[in-house]
């Protein structure tokens, strides 16, 4: 029986039933159109349910927090708990001198993070750096090792990627939508509000896709369903009742961004100094350029969270 858990969005879960357990989801669309909210629900149902997430993020973790309290979401105590490691990608993961994203030590550094926290859930705002790459014709190998290192660690994700802009970008985002098994868009509407669309749930026959749910932003209440008389109809092609095991269990309780860019190397990168990187994988690190801005990123030689998470065992 296939496991879910919710996305954290009442249209969505109510039709779609949710997400799969232990699989990436990717959420691709504009800048503005509500990706970085959608994840913030999803991050929140998560930490109410009790268990423990890592959210690598853009900007800094107290912009993150301001922005979830502004849609009536509590990040501010999961951080100081534990329960919640809110890790800055540009200060976390420093790039090499000619900018290039460490791949292979940040796969060992999210791996020992969720270990320590005993994480079973991350979001990755954005997922571009991870897994772009130069040249075009490594890309497809990097999302693979990308995606096997999620699988591996048995993390439930949602990877955020903005719409494609370039012909590479355009390239990883259709290797994304083609690997990952649940691919929605976020998209800002004329009107008003934002549009949820589910584009592909892979082995779910019983749903006529695409599916789309408009939605508003109300501050203090993140997305909702707005009134039928500001908004059409949720276009929900008559889904089937949902038939497979959900994984919930009852307990209580766009600031600046890096801009991620792909361009030919101009040499040779050196190979990751992370100790726990076999040389096979510091040899194939070789030659590939990632290189995204981060103005005014500060550089750390290990990774770092919002607090120190706490190693306890998953619920």
């Amino acid at each position: 029986m296939i496991e879910t858990t919710k996305l954290g969005l009442a249209p969505f879960d109510a039709a779609v039933g949710g997400i799969y357990f232990n699989t990436p989801t990717l959420v691709r669309g504009r800048r503005g159109g509500g990706k970085t909210i959608l994840a913030m629900h999803f991050a929140d149902k998560v930490l109410r349910t009790g268990e423990r997430l890592l959210y690598f993020c853009e900007s800094q973790p107290e912009s993150v927090m301001l922005d979830a309290r502004s849609a009536g979401m509590d990040f501010e105590a999961p951080a100081r708990s534990g329960q919640l490691a809110l890790v800055p990608i540009r200060s976390a993961f420093s790039a090499s001198s000619i900018g290039e994203f460490p791949f292979f030590e940040a796969i060992e550094g999210m791996r020992a993070m969720a270990s320590r926290l005993s994480a079973g859930f991350a979001v990755f705002s954005s997922v571009v750096p991870w897994v772009a790459v130069s040249p075009l014709s490594s890309m497809p190998r990097r999302v693979d090792e990308f995606l096997a290192a999620l699988s591996t660690s048995s993390l439930t994700s949602l990877l955020l990627v903005h719409k494609p802009a370039s012909h590479a970008a355009e390239a990883l985002v259709a290797k994304l939508s083609e690997e990952v098994p649940v691919v929605l868009e976020m998209e800002s509407l004329r009107y008003a509000g934002s549009e949820l669309r589910v584009l592909k749930v892979q082995g779910r026959d019983d749903l006529r896709l695409p599916m789309a749910f408009p939605l508003a932003f109300v501050s203090g209440k993140g997305l909702t369903t707005p009134a039928a008389s500001s908004a059409p109809d949720a276009k929900i092609a008559g889904a089937e009742p949902f038939a497979m095991t959900e994984r919930t269990t009852a307990s209580a309780t766009e600031r600046p961004r890096i801009r991620a860019t792909l361009f030919p190397a101009t040499g040779s990168a050196p190979a990751s100094a992370h100790p726990a990187v076999s040389p096979a994988l510091r040899d194939r690190s070789r030659g590939r350029t990632t290189l995204f801005s981060a103005a005014g990123a500060a550089s750390a030689s290990a990774p770092a969270a919002a607090t120190a998470p706490v190693s306890r065992e998953r619920p």
